[in-house]
């Protein structure tokens, strides 16, 4: 029987093998899914009044209220900060939770399905907390409003935020004004990213720390 001939058939039979195999594993991801999440649908309502949830502190509101006049008149960044600053006193009124890398099914294992519409909104909040401080924390840093924008920045980085460029802007403002050990100190904040966001985000706070 020729070589190329039996390599050709032992090549077919391997790839049978892991197919079937990846389909059986497959199935049993699939049918332990859907055993959760029945399992999930039933569970019982739980307290969740003493969950953590985030409290915008009052220092940040007037913060935000009180840069305003250091912006240009009428120009369209104070428009825009007035509006970063009604929407944080609004968020400031609801509940907001990290629920970052938790499931629906695992929010219903452990809370309840009665609960799983509040709980997405307190999640749906803590996402629009985390994109109005980055937007009011990169406005107030370009216009040079450095410690402003610091107490904007790592107040999100507090909250857990996963929005790298939260990260970064912090890290230039902590070079800028030459706080070394915030920036180490930033790094080992950034543990709940996962895999490849975390070692691209690691090393871009390398080069803050390290610069060239």
């Amino acid at each position: 029987m020729p070589l190329i001939f039996l390599l050709t058939v032992l090549l077919i039979l391997w790839i049978r093998h892991a197919g079937k195999q990846a389909d059986k594993q497959s199935g049993q991801t699939s049918a332990e899914f859907w055993q959760q999440e029945q399992e999930a649908n039933f569970t019982r309502r739980a307290d969740i009044s003493d969950l953590p949830y985030i409290k915008i502190p009052d220092t940040l509101l007037s913060l935000s209220a009180d840069a305003l006049p250091l912006l240009p008149a009428g120009s369209p960044e104070q428009e825009e900060l007035t509006s970063l600053s009604d929407q944080l006193r609004e968020l400031s009124e609801a509940s907001i939770l990290n629920l970052t890398g938790i499931s629906n099914t695992q929010l219903k294992l452990r809370y309840g399905f009665a609960n799983l519409d509040t709980l997405v909104q307190c999640d749906e909040n803590f996402t629009r907390l985390c994109q109005v401080l980055n937007r009011m924390g990169r406005l107030l840093k370009d216009f040079q409003l450095e410690q402003e924008a610091i107490q904007v920045l790592s107040y999100s980085v507090e909250c857990g935020s996963d929005i790298q460029e939260t990260y970064l802007l912090l890290a230039d403002l902590y070079q800028k004004a030459g706080k070394e050990e915030a920036i180490s100190e930033l790094l080992e904040s950034v543990s709940h990213f996962d895999g490849l966001r975390r070692a691209t985000l690691e090393n871009a706070l390398l080069t803050y720390r390290n610069p060239e």
